[in-house]
């Protein structure tokens, strides 16, 4: 598995997607245009992630999942909860996964909007406003 790497625009969310931390991080905003071809890289990887949990849990490693988004569409909702779906399944094969949802002092939108995605998708999250 190779860094899947992007720098954020004004519409796309910067993405890393690193095997040998592990790690995986958004950042930014995002609604891109076509959710789902921009998501689908992500998704990929996740899925061959989940695929070799098998290595990462011989080596003790855990997963660490961060968010720090300003906006995002419904189309990107949807695509995060594609990708929490394959995080928990992740979970399931035994690996730890830490998911942190950062969100701007005093933005209750983007807390929220955590918050129902973590309940509609059955994963903890831990929640953290940031200082501005």
């Amino acid at each position: 598995m190779d860094i899947y790497q992007t720098e954020p625009s004004r519409h796309k969310p910067g993405i890393l997607l690193d095997p040998f931390k592990p790690c995986v991080r958004f950042y930014g905003n995002s609604f891109p245009e076509d959710a789902v071809s921009f998501f689908l890289p992500v998704i990929q990887w996740l899925k061959t992630f989940y695929e070799q949990c098998d290595i990462h849990l011989k080596k003790g490693n855990s997963l660490d999942v961060e968010f720090r988004l300003s906006y995002m569409n419904t189309s990107s909702q949807r695509a995060f909860l594609e990708i929490f779906s394959i995080l928990k399944q992740i979970q399931q094969k035994g690996l730890t996964v830490s998911i942190r949802w950062y969100y701007g002092k005093g933005d209750s939108r983007m807390l929220e909007c955590g918050q129902e995605l973590s309940s509609i998708a059955g994963v903890e999250m831990q929640f953290y406003e940031e200082e501005e």
